[in-house]
């Protein structure tokens, strides 16, 4: 599990021993929380580079060079109300309760999500779908994965392909048992709350792929329905990102409905806009709070179809990702987080 690292520096054991309660209280294991009341010690614990996510130190104690280290957000504890207009960093004045500090750290977008996805304790799911084939749908799902992975979330994989090919991007790919299969496709699904060994982990955890194809085990996407509301209601992961196979049916859609969110694939090329157009035909994506449109494997100096199309009336695309020139062997997850694309999804998502 990834942990979002904050340090609380302030020379008062007393007033930080109170702050740390709040955030313990909240963050429970979710975080890790550096206490620093010692200003000896803090010249040491900035002696060397540091990555941070949330930095709340006294203002006396500011003469770091805080350029040097990655600390995402930084906010500083002051005794003086001021008036002035507001600061980088912020301050916030530290004699006003804890509660309220909280809150105000708390009250910027990205943290504020995070603060968010600790409370909701139930997973949002995610499902990653297109009527194309071979536009990048697992290449997405993956990025989406390790994307969420890194900013701190729990995730859980799931491929819903008739024969699962993601192991390729695995460092250590195994597969799945198929006494362990038999329990995923049982009704109540018991495995689902205690996932055990049919979960495997990189940044992200994922139900192991099958050694054959699903439907030798007779494996519907039903199952994979009830697992997830198992997965959702056991508390353990902030999200489920399901890759979906390309072909169009009845269940597909209601798997769609059922989800939180459905991230949706499309090109630019004539004969991709051609499926897209049929598809849209098909389901209703007006809810905007729940489809999000992305034109996958765009290519900047090639004719974009979409324009001169009856798509562009009916939804918003949402984000190009261009075509990758890259060599297929280093595509792995250490790849992926390099990869930067995937990270203004995330920020819809969050």
């Amino acid at each position: 599990m990834n942990q979002f690292t904050i340090v609380l520096a302030d020379t008062d054991e007393h007033y930080v021993a109170q702050l740390e309660k709040r955030f313990i209280e909240t963050c429970q294991d979710r975080a890790n929380i550096i206490i620093i009341t010692e200003e000896e010690y803090l010249d040491f614990f900035f002696s060397t580079p540091q990555n941070i996510d949330i930095l709340v130190i006294q203002e006396d104690l500011c003469h770091y060079t805080f350029d040097e280290h990655s600390i995402a957000s930084i906010f500083i504890l002051t005794e003086h109300i001021s008036d002035s207009p507001e600061t980088q960093p912020p301050k916030i004045y530290k004699y006003t309760s804890v509660k309220e500090i909280y809150n105000e750290i708390f009250n910027g977008s990205a943290l504020k999500n995070f603060h968010n996805m600790l409370e909701a304790n139930t997973a949002k799911s995610i499902v990653v779908y297109s009527p194309i084939g071979g536009i990048g749908k697992t290449f997405t799902a993956i990025g989406l994965s390790v994307a969420l992975a890194k900013a701190h979330m729990r995730v859980l994989f799931l491929s819903a392909e008739p024969l699962q090919t993601f192991a390729f991007f695995l460092t250590d790919p195994k597969y799945l048992d198929t006494s362990l299969i038999n329990q995923f496709s049982a009704q109540n699904n018991p495995d689902a709350q205690d996932p055990g060994h049919s979960i495997g982990h990189e940044l992200f955890d994922y139900l192991l792929p099958f050694p054959e194809a699903a439907s030798s085990f007779a494996v519907k996407l039903e199952n994979y329905q009830q697992y997830m509301q198992n997965i959702k209601e056991s508390g353990k992961y902030d999200f489920i990102v399901l890759d979906l196979p390309a072909d169009f049916s009845q269940d597909k859609s209601a798997m769609m409905a059922y989800c939180d969110k459905t991230v949706l694939l499309l090109g630019q090329h004539p004969l991709e806009v051609f499926k897209f157009e049929r598809f849209l035909g098909n389901i209703d994506c007006s809810n905007t709070e729940k489809f999000i449109f992305l034109c996958n494997k765009y290519d900047g100096k090639a004719k974009n179809n979409i324009l001169n199309s009856s798509i562009r009336t009916k939804i918003a695309i949402s984000d190009y990702i261009p075509k990758l020139t890259l060599n297929q062997t280093e595509l792995n997850i250490a790849w992926f987080t390099n990869c930067r694309y995937f990270e203004k999804l995330t920020y819809m998502l969050l």
